[in-house]
C-alpha cells in the first residue's frame, strides 16, 4: 500500500505536522522532504542546539542525548533519535545536501498547548 506523505502547502511553504518520537511521523517527512525537494527545511528546535543536535544525527543509529541547563538552572534532557520526525529532517536534509535551519526559540517554559511542526520552502 502506497501512502503520500500529508503536508499543508501555502505557496512556497510546505507544512508537515509531526508528532515527537512517533516512526511514522519521520517515515512521513522523509517521504514529503523527497517528493517535494524543497531549497530549505525550516526545522521546529531551538538555534541554541543546532551544532550538538547535527552532531548527534551524524552518529545515527546510535542514540544520543543533548544534556544542558536551561536559564532557570533547570536541567534538560533531550534525546536524539532516529526515530523523530524532526532529528529525521535534519538527517535528511544532510543526505541530500538540503540547508536546514533550526527555527524554535529557546525558552524555559512552552506553552500547555503546542502543535509541532515542520516546514518545507521551495524558492521559486
Amino acid at each position: 500500500m502506497s501512502h503520500k506523505p500529508f503536508y499543508i502547502q501555502q505557496n512556497n511553504l510546505y507544512i508537515v505536522p509531526v508528532c515527537h518520537y512517533r516512526f511514522e511521523f519521520a517515515w512521513y517527512v522523509n517521504r514529503a522532504i523527497r517528493e517535494i525537494c524543497p531549497s530549505s527545511i525550516a526545522v521546529e528546535l531551538p538555534s541554541t542546539l543546532g551544532d550538538y543536535i547535527s552532531i548527534a544525527v551524524k552518529r545515527f543509529p546510535y542514540l544520543s542525548v543533548v544534556f544542558y541547563q536551561n536559564g532557570r538552572g533547570d536541567y534538560i534532557y533531550f534525546p536524539v533519535e532516529p526515530t523523530d520526525p524532526l532529528c529525521e529532517a535534519v538527517r535528511t536534509g544532510m543526505e541530500l545536501n538540503i540547508p536546514f535551519h533550526f527555527v524554535d526559540l529557546d525558552v524555559d517554559e512552552y506553552p500547555l498547548f503546542l502543535i509541532p511542526f515542520l516546514i518545507l520552502i521551495q524558492f521559486i
